[in-house]
């Protein structure tokens, strides 16, 4: 299904080149490969949760290369990072929608655990976020692409180094994000000037209050 019309012929000319050298054997491999891992993420949806499935897999496969420093984080970890982040989701339904960044994504497991932890106090990650993924392995570029299209979640993906801000290889925008007509959204926030709220004695109490309730409700000990 044609998402991306600006792209998609530059696109699927590569996908034909690519593609040249397999057997017709090889080709339904990939077809059911792209399968199980749909059938992988409906499995988790019915029992309401997400999963970064290629990270995990690839780190358990060792594809990823310890000269360059690639370790993912462990899903489970992310997902305690997402929790702390979104708590009870009130500073979320307090605004429009939140933008989150990942400068090294790899296959997108942080902004999955945040999608994750934002649907389980109730919010629709397909309209409160929006999300920026950035890596210098094209690898970890399709995999997070194909993740992030999978699960609908609004999202650009920029093959690049994210320390060089010119370094943009290529976009990858996913259907939730061209469905949802985030660019034009993303473009109407940055046109509206942000007014700054006024310091209120005794905020930065409150806010470490909330964060230690947020941490503590995750962990269900004392702190």
């Amino acid at each position: 299904m044609r998402f991306n019309f600006s792209q998609f012929d530059a696109r699927e000319a590569r996908y034909l080149e690519v593609i040249k050298p397999y057997q017709a054997d090889e080709l339904r491999a990939f077809s059911e490969m792209l399968a199980n891992l749909m059938l992988a993420f409906l499995d988790l949806s019915k029992m309401g949760e997400f999963a970064d499935v290629l990270g995990s897999l690839y780190m358990r496969l060792e594809l990823g290369s310890s000269r360059a420093g690639q370790f993912f984080t462990p899903y489970h970890v992310s997902r305690m990072m997402g929790q702390i982040q979104v708590g009870d989701g009130t500073d979320m339904r307090a605004r429009e929608f939140v933008t989150v960044s990942d400068p090294a994504c790899g296959a997108g497991g942080m902004i999955i655990a945040f999608a994750d932890a934002a649907r389980s106090v109730g919010l629709d990650h397909r309209a409160c976020m929006h999300a920026t993924c950035i890596d210098i392995d094209i690898r970890c570029v399709h995999m997070a692409y194909v993740q992030l299209s999978l699960l609908d979640i609004p999202a650009v993906v920029i093959h690049g180094n994210a320390l060089a801000s010119d370094d943009r290889r290529s976009v990858w925008l996913t259907p939730a994000h061209i469905a949802g007509r985030w660019s034009n959204k993303l473009r109407a926030r940055d046109a509206t000037p942000e007014v700054a709220e006024p310091v209120r004695p005794g905020r930065a109490k409150a806010s470490a209050a909330r964060f230690k309730e947020r941490l503590r409700n995750f962990l269900k000990v004392r702190i």
